[in-house]
């Protein structure tokens, strides 16, 4: 597995994903990686979606 170091992300945002990890049973770092899973998921759907409008 490879490592990535985000820097500056803001103190509200870091304790939201704090949070929704706790509420879940996940470590910080596993909730990261779901949020960016989800995130690149809608990325990807949105762009099918524009490309299929074109």
């Amino acid at each position: 597995m490879a490592d990535i170091l985000i820097r500056d992300i803001p103190e509200p945002l870091k304790r939201e994903i704090e949070l929704a990890a706790h509420k879940v049973g996940q470590s910080l770092s596993d909730r990261a990686i779901d949020l960016l899973r989800k995130g690149m998921a809608a990325e990807r759907r949105s762009q099918q979606e524009l490309s299929l409008s074109a």
